[in-house]
């Protein structure tokens, strides 16, 4: 197995590792989300061995490096957007940014909720460009 690693040319490294870095992200993902709940649950639990933003890092260099190789090797990006699901997770991301501004004035709050989503508009307007 591993002489035919070594066998194979440049370009089928590269593919090897771009689908080995897409696997990490996906398990990645689920890491940091079930990190997410628990020190939802238990304060401090993840917090205090392994910060959060460590985990975040993590996912953005994945990302940066896929985006990468997708680039060296020039791999198309064929993922469809579905609105549907982009939405809901729209609306999900305004609850909990929502739930976060809860101690302040329910205008303050509203304003800011109002700014962000006009914000994250924009940008997915300017990421959709062609």
């Amino acid at each position: 197995m591993l002489q035919k690693l070594l066998q194979l040319n440049n370009q089928d490294k590269t593919m090897i590792a771009y689908k080995l870095l897409h696997d990490f992200l996906f398990l990645w993902m689920i890491f940091f989300v079930f990190a997410l709940i628990a020190d939802g649950l238990i304060a401090g639990i993840v917090s205090a061995r392994m910060g959060l933003y460590a985990i975040a890092l993590i996912l953005l260099v994945n990302v940066f490096l896929i985006h990468q190789l997708r680039i060296s090797t020039q791999i198309e990006n064929i993922g469809k957007v579905n609105k549907k699901i982009a939405g809901l997770l729209f609306f999900i991301f305004g609850l909990l940014i929502f739930n976060s501004l809860i101690k302040l004035p329910i205008f303050l709050s509203l304003f800011i909720l109002i700014i962000v989503f006009v914000i994250f508009y924009f940008l997915l307007k300017v990421f959709q460009e062609e």
